[in-house]
């Protein structure tokens, strides 16, 4: 006869380590490590990481859709406004899930590209307005003054001639250091 004790099997999810961020007496969320974990009336239902910014929001429309919370309990338990927890809520009942999620912030395109931005650069050392830049390659102003931003170019004046620049740095040094001891010299 065996008298050694069966080990007991591991729990299906790891007890909560911090007291819980109440919403209601039914709801709570606990974090654990990285995670933030919902529970309803004692079971985990929802799970999303510390850091995601559509966990939360996606939470806050679902729980309001199936009555589990209501906006103002919301509200104060994720120290958000009311009209954050009502946004939710309308997004995913106009767009779904994919509603809900943020959008990419920045450029809804590419850039301008290497090959215009290249015959902007060579434009531009020919003395070309940004009008007349935007008119070749089919963009906005806007676009080519960003574009010569990005160039380090400087925009000019219309009909004003460009600057030549200097073909690199270290000769440019040398010039500099030379018209700086012609002055020493007394020149």
């Amino acid at each position: 006869m065996n008298t050694a004790a069966e080990p007991s099997p591991p729990p299906l999810f790891s007890p909560p380590v911090e007291g819980p961020l109440l919403v209601n007496e039914r709801c709570a969320i606990y974090e654990q490590g990285f995670m933030r974990v919902v529970y309803v009336d004692g079971q985990p239902v929802f799970r999303y990481d510390v850091n995601d910014a559509n966990g939360p929001a996606l939470f806050m429309a679902q729980a309001q859709v199936t009555g589990l919370a209501g906006p103002g309990e919301l509200a104060a338990a994720l120290d958000v406004s009311l009209s954050t927890v009502h946004r939710a809520r309308r997004k995913l009942e106009e767009h779904g899930v994919e509603g809900v999620m943020r959008k990419k912030r920045g450029p809804k395109s590419a850039r301008v590209g290497k090959e215009r931005e290249g015959a902007i650069a060579r434009w531009y050392t020919e003395g070309l307005s940004v009008s007349e830049m935007a008119r070749r390659v089919g963009l906005a102003r806007a676009t080519v003054r960003n574009a010569l931003s990005r160039l380090g170019l400087v925009e000019r004046a219309e009909g004003v001639p460009p600057a030549l620049p200097f073909p690199n740095r270290a000769l440019r040094r040398e010039r500099v250091r030379g018209s700086a001891r012609g002055a020493a010299g007394g020149r």
